[in-house]
């Protein structure tokens, strides 16, 4: 919705939700969005939001560091809170965890993507939001002022 708000299209939002893996950094991006978008800004602004996953791959790093770096990386692609505080669990419990980071980040990111483009394309369908109750009438608030 804050994408739409923000003048992306409809694709540029469902691309910008693929490759943003963080709905911080997102909100930061679009506040900063506008008809001469300063790279700089944007990037250290994102860089900032980010930087406790600096941190949490240094947790991580004992396990990672065992695997090449091409699949070290690709791992913490999708990493969120979520998935890392059920991986560190997991390892400090002398249990598998780096198959919980990776799959619970593609489940997550997934998830993600397809709730962008179900809300981007199919959210004004909500035509009559007092059928879902309060809920219905908030979303159906917030999709109006797309």
């Amino acid at each position: 919705m804050a994408a739409l708000q923000s003048c992306l299209s409809e694709t540029d939002t469902v691309i910008m939700s693929t490759l943003v893996f963080a709905g911080a950094s997102q909100f930061a991006a679009l506040d900063l969005w506008g008809e001469q978008v300063s790279l700089i800004p944007l990037v250290l602004t994102v860089f900032a939001i980010n930087a406790r996953y600096l941190l949490m791959g240094a947790t991580l790093y004992p396990w990672l560091k065992q695997l090449p770096p091409a699949k070290r990386y690709a791992t913490m692609v999708v990493a969120s809170d979520a998935n890392w505080a059920l991986s560190m669990r997991a390892l400090n419990n002398d249990k598998p965890g780096l198959g919980l980071l990776l799959g619970g980040g593609l489940a997550l990111w997934s998830f993600w993507i397809v709730g962008t483009w179900i809300g981007v394309f199919f959210g004004n369908f909500i035509s009559t939001p007092e059928a879902f109750g309060e809920c219905g009438i908030l979303v159906a608030a917030l999709v109006r002022q797309v």
